[in-house]
């Protein structure tokens, strides 16, 4: 779908935008959206609206942000509901989208809504039977031995360790590699918006992305699920901005290797 975006002078690109919101797959809505605020094609106003019906209530905050992005940039008028309400997701970066999306229609944006019985939930560690201390990622190139970092990232670990337990991971893509940067897996779709059906919140800590560091991809704070990264070299400007939760401790060789189609066979935890 990101060649809807490059049809600019196509005579069916129109066409092709408005399909693209009605569409099921939210990369495909997502990139639909984006398209239709850079044509500032107006007809795309229905379209958007359905689109933010479909997604609300879903976790694809990031097709959920390029919809609520078009809204405003179009100054879609029956979106202005949509947008209020989305003022106060509870996930920030598609709070800050729509509050963004408000002032460019010049609206304001509402008080939050009042809630006397709310619940503060007490965050816990996770079940100890759910922590541990190693894990193998066996990838198509060999095996890469992990330190779980359970202390300092414990509801991370339990998330990985969980779905490693499950054979999530087994047969999935390393989907991205950016030599001297990262090497990216761990996304059902393969192409980078897929995840595990829920979002964790992140877990910032004071380990630093050096060499052989193990993130929680984001597309934006708080929305890690299943995907994690493996750095190549030191990547000092993500720290505090991404979830360190294991670190490489044999098998960089290995990490350095991989190309985009390699695959994680299975996930060991010990």
């Amino acid at each position: 779908m990101g060649a809807v975006a490059s049809l600019e002078k196509h005579p069916l690109a129109e066409v092709l935008v408005l399909r693209g919101l009605a569409d099921a797959d939210p990369a495909v809505v997502a990139e639909a959206a984006s398209a239709a605020e850079a044509r500032k094609l107006v007809a795309a106003a229905p379209g958007l609206v359905g689109a933010e019906q479909r997604f609300s209530e879903t976790t694809e905050y990031e097709t959920l942000q390029a919809v609520l992005s078009a809204i405003g940039a179009l100054k879609v008028v029956g979106g202005r509901g949509a947008l209020e309400r989305h003022a106060h997701h509870p996930n920030a970066a598609v709070r800050a989208k729509a509050q963004a999306a408000l002032a460019a229609m010049s609206l304001p944006v509402p008080p939050p809504p009042a809630d006397y019985e709310r619940e503060v939930e007490v965050p816990t560690r996770p079940d100890a039977a759910q922590l541990a201390t190693e894990a193998v990622v066996q990838t198509t190139k060999g095996p890469v031995r992990l330190t779980l970092f359970a202390d300092d990232a414990p509801g991370t670990v339990a998330n990985f360790v969980s779905l490693a337990r499950k054979g999530y991971y087994d047969g999935l893509l390393f989907h991205r590699v950016v030599p001297d940067f990262v090497a990216q897996g761990g996304d059902p779709r393969g192409d980078g918006w897929g995840g595990p059906g829920y979002v964790i919140p992140c877990e910032i800590n004071r380990h630093p992305y050096g060499v052989g560091a193990v993130g929680m991809a984001l597309a934006g704070k708080d929305t890690g699920g299943s995907q994690f990264f493996f750095t190549h070299a030191p990547q000092p400007h993500l720290d505090g901005g991404y979830t360190v939760f294991a670190q490489v401790a044999d098998g960089q060789g290995v990490v350095d290797a991989l190309m985009v189609g390699d695959r994680i066979l299975r996930i060991e935890v010990k």
